[in-house]
């Protein structure tokens, strides 16, 4: 069985009809921009002799910026910045020598002041840079029209460096060869003066570009954890991966990044609130490179207005632990573990533990626009599931790949859309389930299925080759599509593509746990490809997985499409799980019809149960094979390490090292150690490590 989604691609030269909020793609192509208002425009083009040497200006024409542009999309802050000159990147900006030959390299930083209060008095003022007068500080004391400093609470930066390879002809080109460091940086300025170069600058969040190459250095976006941070949540937060991203044309850089940090940095650091509806944001470019003797560039003053942050979402954590679904009701509950005979062969039912669903739960929150739902299996480990068999060089390997979807009948009418009974000719296992009158076998009619799916390629054969330490992880995905037209029965085909986006640089921790905002890479509907990222998530239990999608490209598909609003307070949703994978021929399996309402089941606030102090339970089973569950819970949000050890005192396995919110958690162990080998027979003890609270208990494995 082959799965065939028809979806519409959008390509980033395609000039897009802007709606009351611009649509920024990053991706090289300043089109999109051209309905954004300028914040600066027409900045003094930097010659020889303009600025006195003690300014330091930049005077090299591909890196003096000309106009600087702002807006904000949801979640995100989109800047802008052209040059006079160009190509502005690579800028070939070093000159050197490597064994008596001359050759260049690349090397940059690009940013944007941020006067989050629109208060030139406070904050890092624009005009001084350490020491010395900044291009805009030495034009305003000339009374140049149109020079204005600003007072900047951050900056965000882009960095790249080229470093020095052997000479050959694209050693400052493109074509990649030593490209050394590609990365974010946001900053927090409120306290650097310029002027006593006090040095009180604090990373609110930075990130480098993994495996970086020159493809990478022209364009990049994903979703990345918050590498360093001057707040200590931030930096130990392990779970939630935040946007950004840039893109280089000949003369212009475009950058976006996710404000989430940089309101939680404030709050906690001063309880200031930014980026709120209305607020007046100043703004200006600021480029220093190594042309000039590290000359800089700072323009005037722009200004851009804040529409509104939406909330992100997080009432359900991503976290490889499925507590936080003890209070939200079964969809369906104890549905069939299929066994070997159980179905006739034309069904193609997945026999196997693993990829057989057993309970389905979801929970829609309005205020996030967001749907979380849960499947759990029969047996584990689920993912990685290992369901395919191959040889490499006559040496038998395994792989993992898979579907894993929930359908939704989003009418609650099971006359409308695909119904779940048959698949691609044939039933699917609730359709011969109810073809037999088995009690509870109830199909549903879907009008899309949201999906997630990845695949570990066959890496050349090493113990971790289809486990959890990586080496050969293809792909990671979502996808929700509209399949109200398709039958099953004959394959008609008719799915079409609503939204879908790849997890950017997939490895195999990605492949466990990832909570980010995203691109909708492609829709059959083009106006939902608006480059603004949109919430999606999902982890892994040894038997369950838990996902979480905007519903707000369902909503607007629909609208679009049929006039249909879907997803209101309140509206009864029928929901079915379904998984496909290489296990037993592309088996499916299909779960009867369960139910859950728009808005109910699962509060923000309600979903925790109140714990009073840290604890540690013991293991059960105990002693145990092959896996064991432990339990422990925390007052309090934060860093949470559990830890096997061996009767050395050696840390074999880390099974949580997070910061975890509030509650009861368990956690599963498989007898692994942290390089995916078996670990003998034998006692092993495992202990919990917060700020405040340490226990350690025993445990037996055997086999």
């Amino acid at each position: 069985m082959k799965k065939t989604i028809i979806t519409s691609i959008i390509v980033g030269s395609m000039v897009l009809a802007f709606s009351a909020v611009a649509q920024i793609h990053l991706d090289g192509n300043n089109d999109d921009w051209m309905a954004v208002p300028y914040a600066v425009e027409d900045w003094v083009n930097g010659v020889e002799g303009l600025y006195p040497e003690e300014v330091g200006a930049i005077v090299t024409d591909n890196v003096d910026i000309k106009h600087v542009k702002a807006t904000m999309v949801g979640n995100t802050v989109f800047w802008y910045l052209e040059f006079h000159g160009g190509p502005v990147w690579p800028n070939n900006a070093m000159e050197t020598e490597v064994e008596g030959v001359p050759v260049v390299s690349s090397r940059g930083y690009y940013h944007a002041l941020l006067d989050l209060d629109n208060n030139a008095e406070t904050g890092w003022k624009s005009d001084w840079y350490e020491t010395h007068y900044t291009t805009v500080g030495y034009l305003a004391s000339q009374a140049y029209e149109g020079a204005e400093p600003l007072g900047a609470e951050i900056y965000m930066g882009w960095g790249g460096r080229y470093w020095y390879p052997l000479p050959h002809p694209d050693s400052a080109g493109i074509k990649n060869s030593g490209v050394r460091s590609l990365g974010y940086e946001i900053m927090d300025c409120s306290e650097y003066d310029g002027v006593a170069d006090n040095d009180l600058q604090f990373v609110i969040s930075g990130a480098e570009i993994p495996n970086p190459d020159s493809i990478k250095s022209m364009a990049w976006q994903g979703a990345y954890l918050v590498a360093e941070s001057h707040n200590e949540d931030l930096a130990n937060d392990k779970l939630r991966y935040f946007f950004l991203g840039h893109a280089w044309g000949e003369n212009f850089l475009e950058i976006g990044y996710e404000v989430t940090p940089i309101i939680e940095y404030f709050q906690a650091k001063e309880s200031a609130e930014y980026f709120k509806a209305g607020d007046i944001i100043g703004i200006c470019g600021f480029s220093e490179t190594p042309a000039d003797d590290w000359g800089v560039d700072i323009t005037t003053r722009g200004e851009f207005t804040c529409p509104g942050v939406p909330v992100r979402p997080s009432s359900m954590a991503f976290d490889m632990d499925d507590s936080d679904w003890a209070n939200v009701p079964f969809a369906v509950q104890d549905w069939v573990n299929g066994v070997e005979g159980l179905y006739p062969e034309e069904v193609g039912a997945i026999v196997t533990d693993n990829v057989d669903l057993k309970d389905v739960k979801a929970v829609a929150n309005v205020d996030e626009k967001a749907v979380y739902w849960f499947l759990r299996f029969h047996g584990g480990p689920a993912w990685p599931n290992n369901a395919m068999q191959t040889e490499v060089e006559g040496v038998p390997v395994v792989s993992s790949r898979g579907y894993y979807h929930v359908l939704l009948d989003l009418d609650n009418n099971v006359e409308t859309g695909w119904k779940s009974d048959w698949y691609e000719t044939h039933y699917t296992t609730v359709g011969y389930l109810a073809s037999q009158a088995y009690e509870g076998a109830e199909p549903l009619g879907a009008e899309i299925y949201m999906g997630w799916g990845g695949r570990y390629w066959y890496p050349a054969p090493h113990p971790d080759n289809a486990g959890v330490n990586n080496s050969g992880v293809r792909s990671l995905g979502y996808e929700i599509v509209d399949c109200a037209d398709y039958d099953g029965v004959a394959d008609n085909d008719l799915q079409f593509g609503i939204c879908e986006s790849e997890i950017t640089d997939p490895d195999s921790s990605k492949s466990l746990h990832h909570d980010a905002l995203l691109v909708n890479a492609g829709s059959q509907d083009s106006t939902l490809v608006t480059g603004n990222p949109v919430f999606f998530a999902h982890s892994w239990g040894n038997d369950f997985f838990e996902v979480g999608y905007t519903f707000a490209p369902v909503k607007q598909y629909f609208m679009n499409k049929t006039g249909q609003e879907f997803f209101k307070d309140g509206d009864v949703i029928g929901i079915c799980g379904f998984s496909e994978t290489p296990a037993d021929d592309w088996g499916v399996d299909i779960t009867t019809r369960g139910e859950f309402t728009v808005g109910a089941g699962m509060g923000v606030d309600d979903k925790v149960a109140v714990v009073g102090e840290y604890s540690l339970s013991n293991n059960y089973p105990n002693p145990f094979n092959p896996t064991t569950s432990i339990s422990y819970a925390t007052p309090t949000k934060g860093q949470v390490k559990l830890t096997i050890y061996n009767t050395l005192g050696q840390a074999v396995y880390t099974l949580v090292d997070n910061v975890i919110p509030a509650g009861k958690h368990t956690v599963t162990w498989d007898g692994l150690n942290n390089a995916g080998q078996q670990m003998a027979s034998g006692v092993y003890f495992y202990t919990l490590e917060t700020e405040s609270f340490v226990q350690t208990k025993k445990m037996m494995l055997i086999k």
